[in-house]
C-alpha cells in the first residue's frame, strides 16, 4: 500500500532534520549511510531537495569529497542535480580548499543543462580568488554580465581579490572603476 504523498513529505522532511543533525554531530557517515537506508525503503526514497540539504550541510562541515559522491550518485539514481546542488557542491569544494573542483563543476553544469545562478558564480569567483586564478575570475564575471544576472558587490569583489593575489593591481583597478559604473556600493574588500 502506497503511503500517502503528506505522510511522505513529512518523512522525508524529518529525514532531512536527522542527517543535519548527524553531520553536525561529526557522523557524516552515518548520514549518507541513513540516506542510502531510505532507498532501501522503497516508498520513501530521498528526493533531490533531501540530496541538496545534505551536500549542503556536509559542505559547512567540511566533506567536500563526500558531497562530490552524492552528486555523482544522484546522477546514478537519476536525481536530476539542479543549480543549488551544483553551488553546494561547488561551496563544499572551495571550503576545502579544492578551488580547481570547485570550477570544474562550474563548468559541467552547461552540459548537464543547468544554468548558474548568482550564487554560482559567487562561488566561482571565489574559487578563483583562493588559487590566484585572475583570468579566470574576470571571465567569469564576464560570464555573469552576459547572463543578464545583476553582479553584485560578492561578485565584483571576489574578482578584485583574485586580481589582488594575481599581483594585477591595474586590473583589480579597472574591475574597481566597473564596480563604480554599475552604481554598486564598495566594500572593504573592494578597496583592501
Amino acid at each position: 500500500m502506497p503511503v500517502p504523498a503528506r505522510c511522505s513529505q513529512e518523512f522525508l522532511k524529518s529525514s532531512g532534520q536527522q542527517i543535519s543533525l548527524l553531520i553536525k554531530q561529526r557522523h557524516w557517515a552515518r548520514a549518507v549511510n541513513f540516506l542510502h537506508k531510505m532507498w532501501q525503503a522503497g516508498d520513501q526514497a530521498p528526493n533531490l531537495i533531501t540530496y541538496n540539504h545534505t551536500i549542503s550541510s556536509l559542505g559547512k562541515a567540511g566533506y567536500w569529497n563526500t558531497a562530490v559522491e552524492l552528486l555523482d550518485d544522484m546522477s546514478r539514481r537519476q536525481i536530476k542535480a539542479d543549480v543549488v546542488s551544483y553551488s553546494s557542491v561547488m561551496r563544499a569544494c572551495s571550503l576545502g580548499q579544492q578551488p580547481g573542483l570547485a570550477l570544474q563543476l562550474k563548468n559541467e553544469m552547461a552540459p548537464s543543462r543547468v544554468t548558474p545562478d548568482i550564487v554560482t558564480y559567487s562561488v566561482a569567483i571565489g574559487a578563483c580568488a583562493q588559487s590566484q586564478l585572475w583570468e579566470a575570475a574576470l571571465s567569469i564575471l564576464e560570464q555573469t554580465s552576459r547572463s543578464k544576472l545583476r553582479s553584485d558587490v560578492v561578485i565584483y569583489s571576489g574578482a578584485i581579490s583574485a586580481c589582488d593575489r594575481g599581483l594585477q593591481w591595474q586590473q583589480a583597478l579597472q574591475v574597481l572603476g566597473e564596480m563604480f559604473v554599475q552604481k554598486l556600493r564598495t566594500n572593504i574588500v573592494s578597496h583592501a
